[in-house]
């Protein structure tokens, strides 16, 4: 009986050494993958992009380079 190539371990075999049957298989899964990816992924769900706040130095009391106080 011929085992599912489906259902195939082939994390172990390098790409070089497998058939072309094998990496038709593999390539199929990783389509899957990223299809699954897509639907349900960190990103699948965009949170609202938040607005860019400009950094101020002075804002925070950051000491200017001679050591004074910036404002």
């Amino acid at each position: 009986m011929q085992d599912d190539l489906t259902q195939r371990d082939l994390s172990g075999k390098r790409v070089q050494d497998m058939t072309p049957a094998e990496r038709l298989e593999m390539k199929r899964r990783f389509e899957e993958f990223v299809q699954t990816m897509r639907k349900t992924g960190p990103k699948a769900k965009k949170a609202p992009a938040k607005k860019a706040q400009r950094w101020d130095p002075r804002a925070f009391g950051a000491k200017s380079l001679n050591g004074k106080s910036g404002a």
